[in-house]
């Protein structure tokens, strides 16, 4: 068995698109989308540990403890006629991750990962103001509140099954992925007046199949065929029932669902 204790500090820095004051409409968000020239660097400290054992087999079992916190995370908010990207006070990521490989046979081959997460993010509500003549843009805060880290989900769970037959040349692999609901889009909070709070919107878990066959024609020349998303898996975004007063009434409505298809992609290769 081993033990590994692991520190690391990380910088991440804004994209183009979130430092891009330009507009432009997002079909996702269904509203107008600009960037913020003000974001600062995320600061993150990293601490894990991990305990992994091996097998003869070559099987293999490991587990994490993991925790993270961010400093500046930048964080997707409404802003009450549009959407931008803030830099977040305080946020954290701590949770459990289990990887494994297990032989089934000669030729096959099973492995996971799974995480369980919990999130947390201290989100400043701002209001962004535009004095006309001038065209300074200041930004207001309004509320400072705790939700669940924007695009986070609560656990991910990664299983594959490989063939694998070198005499001939041929593997073929058979992945699945499945994450819990993850905020795609925050509400609108109106703290002068609850009743007109806008749920968060959340895209709500979907089964994912991939395939994948590689067949080895000659010594250089190969040839493989992925299918992506086998099931055509809808996207459903969804949120939480509430009534006038802010309650939840314990039930889902969908904000909206849609498809991407199922992918196909064949390729040769040759190796120089």
């Amino acid at each position: 068995m081993n033990i590994r204790l692991n520190y690391s500090k990380t910088l991440a820095r804004p994209s183009l698109r979130e430092y891009s004051e330009s507009i432009v409409f997002d079909n996702e968000l269904r509203a107008d989308v600009f960037g913020n020239a003000n974001l600062k660097l995320v600061k993150v400290n990293n601490y894990d540990v991990r305990m992994e054992t091996y097998f003869p087999s070559g099987d293999f079992v490991s587990l994490s403890l993991f925790y993270k916190d961010f400093k500046n995370h930048i964080e997707l908010i409404d802003l009450n006629g549009g959407f931008s990207w803030s830099n977040s006070d305080f946020s954290t990521v701590k949770g459990i991750e289990i990887d494994g490989r297990k032989k089934l046979g000669k030729n096959i081959e099973f492995t996971t990962n799974i995480s369980l997460i919990s999130s947390k993010s201290t989100v400043i509500g701002y209001a962004l103001m535009l004095d006309v003549p001038t065209k300074v843009q200041t930004w207001v805060p309004i509320d400072t509140f705790e939700r669940v880290m924007y695009g986070q989900a609560p656990y991910v769970i990664n299983t594959m099954v490989a063939y694998n037959y070198e005499k001939i040349g041929l593997n073929i692999s058979l992945a699945y992925n499945l994450q819990g609901p993850r905020l795609a889009i925050q509400g609108a909070r109106n703290v002068s007046d609850l009743s007109k709070n806008v749920p968060d919107i959340f895209e709500m878990p979907r089964h994912l199949f991939d395939l994948k066959i590689i067949q080895k024609l000659t010594e250089r020349f190969g040839i493989s065929l992925t299918v992506r998303d086998i099931l055509n898996s809808p996207i459903r975004r969804s949120y939480k029932y509430t009534d006038s007063s802010g309650n939840n009434l314990g039930y889902l409505v969908d904000f909206d669902s849609f498809r991407y298809g199922t992918n196909f992609l064949l390729s040769f290769s040759y190796k120089i």
